[in-house]
């Protein structure tokens, strides 16, 4: 009987382990993947996964730092009935970066995958921002990070760690023209170094000699477009603003629509408002000009005539204090200006062949017809003609008179009335 006892306990050995396994398989084994799983879940895990080899459980998922990927191992290791060691953690950490600027300071934080990463990243953003000081102690490392999905590829500007940061960094673009005495400043932010070049070239070689400083002038690529940096438009208007004697100003209302503030002629006014068109767009243009009849009489006006050294400012000095009168019923020059004439002819002879005169009929009232302006200048070069100078080194125009003011006289009844003013060309 004894035998039988202990044969049949034998049989019935493998009967209960099978027992146990099945009970084991089909209600502890659920019971346990599901604690460990709510463990997870409560945690912040997502996209939580959790299985069972015997006792050896594996979990994974998608934690936002480090600190919650072991806060989960903590809470599954304490779960009884289960075994659970570090190298089945398979939890990942999505690489993080984040961005905070304050004044000049940029402070990165977040989670890469290791140093060359943070590295990169510092360099990517300073080169975008290099006006920003970087500051990346908040930035850590863990091998449990990933910076893509699969777990591979390099961080780019394009990277989607990187992509919304550079966003985020980037400001309005901007430009603004100002004059402080005998120099125009250059003011703004431009969305590429090659944009900034050319409005600097743009406006370098202008006639008027004029000091353009763009010290406060910035192109780099974090500033934003704008409609007037879209096109070469804005380095096309300030090559014909800048070709002018007295350039103006230019800023940007709030809707993007440009103003300038400027002398010009009605030549001028019609290109400016066309080549202004490519730099507005939609938006208005706010022009606030001052019209002259002609270049010659825009204030700061400088003479380019071609003339022998130390020659060129007396004569424009003369000239400013110079009318030739005449009476309003006689074109005919009366001894008191051809003396006028005879005593300036020699200042301008010694300037040589390369000076150019400008001849302009002014005063005698307004009925006058442009014929006798134009009869009255025709007497004044003919008599210059005699005096040595070449009739091609003479312009007659009827555009009045050529100088701010009326030459100073002797007799103030000369200032209203007719006369023939001149200036070098």
């Amino acid at each position: 009987m004894r035998f039988l006892i202990v044969l049949a306990s034998i049989i019935l050995i493998p009967v209960l382990v099978l027992a146990h396994w099945w009970i084991y398989d089909e209600e502890l084994k659920p019971a346990l993947a599901s604690r460990a799983l709510g463990e997870l879940a409560r945690v912040g895990i997502t996209n939580g996964d959790v299985k069972l080899d015997n006792l050896d459980v594996t979990i994974s998922g998608t934690a936002h730092d480090v600190e919650m990927r072991q806060r989960a191992a903590s809470s599954v290791r304490g779960i009884n009935g289960i075994h659970f060691v570090e190298r089945n953690n398979l939890i990942v950490v999505p690489a993080r970066v984040d961005a905070r600027v304050d004044g000049q300071q940029l402070t990165l934080s977040g989670w890469l995958p290791d140093e060359r990463s943070v590295q990169t990243v510092i360099r990517v953003v300073g080169e975008f921002r290099p006006d920003l000081t970087v500051d990346a102690r908040t930035l850590r490392i863990s091998p449990f990070v990933i910076a893509s999905e699969d777990g591979t590829g390099d961080i780019t500007p394009k990277h989607r760690l990187l992509k919304p940061i550079l966003a985020s960094l980037r400001t309005p673009a901007s430009f603004a023209i100002r004059k402080s005495g005998g120099t125009y400043f250059l003011e703004g932010a431009l969305p590429s170094a090659a944009a900034k070049q050319a409005v600097i070239e743009a406006t370098q070689d202008n006639p008027g000699g004029w000091t353009v400083d763009t010290s406060a002038l910035i192109g780099a690529p974090h500033i934003q477009d704008a409609v007037f940096t879209k096109s070469n438009a804005l380095p096309l208007f300030l090559k014909s603003y800048f070709s002018v004697p007295t350039p103006g100003t230019l800023s940007f209302n709030d809707d993007g629509a440009p103003r300038i503030v400027a002398d010009a002629t009605r030549e001028m006014e019609a290109e400016w408002l066309a080549l202004l068109r490519g730099v507005s767009g939609a938006a208005k243009v706010d022009a606030v000009l001052t019209i002259y009849p002609s270049v010659y009489q825009l204030p700061g006006y400088r003479a380019e005539s071609v003339v022998a050294d130390g020659t060129l400012t007396p004569v424009v000095d003369a000239l400013k204090q110079t009318a030739v009168h005449f009476d309003a019923a006689a074109n005919v020059l009366t001894p008191e200006e051809e003396a006028e004439l005879v005593a300036l002819a020699p200042l301008l002879v010694q300037c040589g062949p390369g000076l150019q005169l400008v001849l302009s009929g002014a005063g005698g009232g307004d009925a006058e017809s442009p014929a006798t302006h134009q009869a009255r200048c025709e007497v004044v070069k003919a008599r210059l003609i005699a005096l040595g100078l070449s009739a091609s080194q003479m312009e007659v125009l009827d555009i009045g008179a050529l100088h701010p003011q009326a030459p100073v006289q002797v007799d103030p009844a000369k200032e209203s009335g007719a006369r023939v003013e001149m200036l070098v060309k």
